[in-house]
């Protein structure tokens, strides 16, 4: 609920802003992105961490993401992108008499499509909100080592990989010519796993990143 929250006033505010745009836009004289390419990295959060220690079991989950992109502008308002990151991961632990079973999850999205960054928004001559759709794969990978008095007894690793994508808008402030700072708000669309990663079978949700890239 409170990731909904966040990303409907995130909306809000650049709706508000993208009207406002449209009476400025006329005056900015904006600075061309056609041809230029940028690669950046995105750090964000999914929902709290949270971490939930048991008698005799203890699980991190941490639902911090993070993601490397590329763009590349063919117009002024289109850039094309590739994105690759990481969605979630889980760390479990149960102790016994006996032994130790440990587990690990991650989720890494690898997706392509395009920004679009439409002129008449602009809120400054550098200052440029956008959309966002990209499509492409969640890949799910899980592992588990069981150990028995002290002897390793049991290890499994899993790959799965299930249709993905991602919808979203933002804003990113271009500096200096060769800087990039934004804010996005996005959400991820992804079928189920066919066995559960870690706790969860599908990992759609909202998301809200800052990131920062490179021009050149």
């Amino acid at each position: 609920m409170k990731k909904a929250i966040s990303f409907m006033v995130l909306l809000f505010v650049l709706s508000s802003g993208l009207l406002i745009a449209q009476d400025n836009s006329a005056n900015c004289n904006l600075i061309p992105l056609k041809g230029k390419h940028s690669i950046g990295l995105g750090m964000g959060m999914l929902s709290q961490q949270e971490t939930t220690v048991l008698t005799v079991k203890v699980k991190a989950e941490s639902n911090l993401m993070g993601n490397f992109y590329y763009n590349y502008w063919i117009t002024d308002e289109w850039a094309l992108e590739l994105n690759a990151g990481i969605l979630n991961a889980e760390v479990f632990s149960g102790v016994s008499m006996l032994g130790v079973e440990q587990k690990a999850a991650t989720v890494i999205p690898v997706l392509f499509g395009a920004r679009y960054y439409p002129s008449f928004a602009a809120l400054a001559e550098n200052v440029r909100p956008f959309v966002i759709a990209l499509v492409g794969a969640h890949m799910g990978h899980s592992s588990s080592n069981k150990v028995t008095l002290g002897v390793k007894v049991g290890s499994e690793t899993k790959v799965q990989s299930v249709f993905g994508s991602k919808v979203g808008l933002g804003i990113d402030a271009f500096l200096g010519g060769w800087m990039r700072l934004g804010l996005m708000a996005g959400y991820n669309i992804g079928a189920d796993f066919k066995e559960p990663v870690g706790t969860r079978e599908n990992y759609s949700g909202f998301d809200l990143s800052l990131n920062f890239g490179i021009m050149f």
